[in-house]
């Protein structure tokens, strides 16, 4: 799973990456936020689910239209607001 944070019509959102879509991870479940800062804070419990819900959706038939084309985004930094060690 290649996690992706991106800027699309103006709001911050994070997801996966495949093929040539990225697919938000809040919409696939309600658990996973829609920012990558909490996902990381909660790693351990929230990957899991993630990784589920990426397999559910590559289960389904036309599973491509739940995505965001990749050309329609801003690519953001992995971590836009890293902590200090």
């Amino acid at each position: 799973m290649k996690l992706v944070s991106y800027l699309y019509q103006g709001r911050e959102g994070f997801g996966f990456i495949r093929g040539d879509f990225i697919f938000p991870l809040h919409g696939l479940d309600e658990r996973l936020p829609e920012i990558i800062d909490p996902f990381l804070l909660d790693l351990d419990a929230l990957l899991p689910v993630a990784r589920k819900a990426e397999k559910e959706l590559i289960g389904k038939i036309n599973w491509e239209h739940y995505g965001i084309a990749l050309n329609r985004v801003q690519l953001l930094a992995p971590v836009p607001r890293p902590g200090s060690l």
